[in-house]
């Protein structure tokens, strides 16, 4: 019999399940609600901040429909503090508020996958199954990120496990419950559909394979392409502008393949990836559609997400979140028996192992309050803020999310993104720019210089044209160093930049 499957339904251990579960909930909130506010507010969260103000009003953006849980509950956590208008608020009060939702729903993730993996793990090896869920930098950098990953993770456990043992045991009502959790992590994040994919197909493989043949419990997961394509249907935009552009994308942000396997692997770590390979055989002989479905639900949509990038489009490692829990189960699988074996002949070793799996992760658990894993933009614009002069232009990147980091003093036709667009209107203020102010304040990330040509070349007119004043930057202990760097140009002793060649003459 299968560990997990008998033995724990007593009402002992049900209380006892419970108390775990409440435990491993407050583990993974201490690690996440640690210092959440402290960091700039980064990235992509620009995005958030604004397509949560402008949710259900004009402004909104047809591809904001792609993701209306998240930005629904970005927005009801702005609207308990009056800030839901968008205007002018205390951009630390920001970066605490925005980051709640995803805070919550990380430690809810790691809890979940110790309270859904009953049936599938033994207990032990459910502690080790959270434990992985809860110190995984990768997953703790997006509990602490004003996106919809972490979300996305804490609904894509119980939709894993309720369509997984819909899967074993045909049970219809699991593959209607698991369905619906879909349906909500489809709502949080549409890249939550790599799940059904690779649910539908880990399905059709066991029957192909003669391992578990189909029962009705396929129609639920089945049914549910044709219920998204009616949402489809009446916003065709929102999948245009989200889907559709992915596709299309050709741009420098695109990894490539070996950067998407190499991301893979760093985020995930090696460490446990080896460990998921070695426990799938431990999988396999425990059950056999468990195993397969492992290795197709998690194989499938990472291989299409691999093809994607061998042909150049615009994909990421973070698009797999929602299938990362099903691959990690043969690693808990692994380690947890591995413990239990070494347990009668070295002491301590229930306890040493699961450690010693997680212990490659540890540079970035401890890196994490360092730096948030990211850029230190709101020290870099403090800097810059107290030695503006009148006239002083900003050239900044993601120069909206430096809107709230500046001085409402500061002119808009004084702020422009880094490097300065060509062929848009700013293109225009650019050149309005660098004949009028005095000085420009140029705020770059340095690794800029990975970036594409323009924005290599314009970092090196920046070194060149101007001084660099300052470069704000905390060592961290892994090899991901976010360093941002402030130089002051004075364009009337400067050559001229122009925008949209590759170097910037």
């Amino acid at each position: 019999m299968e560990p997990g499957r008998a033995g724990e339904a007593g009402p002992e251990a049900q209380r006892s399940d419970v108390v775990a579960t409440l435990a491993w909930l407050a583990v993974a909130a201490l690690l996440r609600f640690a210092a959440l506010g402290r960091f700039s507010l980064w990235g992509d969260e620009v995005y958030s901040l604004d397509n949560s103000f402008e949710l259900f009003t004009p402004a909104m953006k047809a591809a904001d429909l792609a993701f209306p849980l998240f930005f629904l509950l970005e927005r009801g956590v702005l609207e308990l503090r009056d800030l839901a208008g968008g205007g002018p608020a205390d951009p630390a009060q920001l970066q605490l508020l925005m980051r709640l939702v995803p805070a919550i729903a990380g430690s809810m993730a790691a809890a979940a996958a110790f309270r859904c993996s009953r049936g599938f793990l033994a207990r032990g090896e459910r502690h080790v199954l959270a434990a992985l869920v809860a110190f995984s930098p990768w997953f703790l950098f997006f509990s602490q990120t004003a996106r919809f990953y972490a979300p996305l993770l804490a609904l894509s456990v119980p939709a894993t496990f309720e369509l997984l043992r819909a899967q074993r045991d045909g049970r219809v009502r699991s593959a209607v419950e698991g369905t619906l959790w879909l349906v909500l992590a489809i709502a949080t994040q549409p890249t939550a559909v790599l799940l059904l994919v690779g649910h539908l197909a880990a399905c059709f493989a066991a029957a192909a394979l003669r391992i578990r043949p189909l029962t009705k419990a396929i129609v639920p997961p089945l049914l549910l392409p044709v219920l998204l394509a009616l949402p489809a249907a009446i916003w065709p935009e929102a999948v245009r502008d989200t889907l559709g552009y992915k596709l299309r994308a050709q741009d420098a942000g695109v990894e490539g393949l070996a950067g998407l396997v190499l991301g893979i692997g760093w985020n995930v770590g090696p460490v446990v990836a080896a460990l998921a390979a070695l426990g799938l055989p431990t999988l396999w002989r425990r059950d056999r559609t468990v195993a397969l479905h492992v290795i197709v639900g998690a194989g499938v949509p990472t291989a299409l997400l691999l093809v994607l990038a061998a042909l150049h489009k615009s994909v990421e490692q973070r698009y797999l979140i929602g299938v990362v829990v099903l691959a990690l189960l043969p690693a808990a699988a692994y380690v947890g028996e591995l413990a239990q074996r070494l347990d009668g002949v070295v002491r301590g070793a229930r306890l040493a192992v699961p450690l010693l799996a997680v212990g490659a992760w540890i540079p970035g658990l401890l890196s994490e309050p360092i730096d948030g894993n990211r850029h230190d933009l709101a020290g870099a614009l403090r800097y810059v803020t107290e030695r503006l002069q009148p006239g002083d232009g900003v050239v900044c990147d993601y120069h909206a999310l430096a809107r709230r980091y500046l001085p409402a003093e500061l002119p808009d036709a004084l702020l422009l993104e880094a490097p300065p667009p060509s062929g848009t209107s700013d293109a225009g203020r650019w050149k309005v720019m660098a004949a009028s102010c005095p000085r420009l304040w140029i705020v770059l990330p340095a690794e800029f210089a990975e970036a594409s040509d323009e924005h290599r070349a314009f970092q090196r007119w920046a070194w060149g044209e101007g001084r660099l004043q300052r470069e704000f930057w905390r060592p961290r202990l892994d090899y991901h160093q976010n360093r941002i760097r402030v130089f002051l140009v004075e364009p009337k002793r400067a050559a001229r930049w122009v925008p949209g060649r590759a170097d910037g003459r």
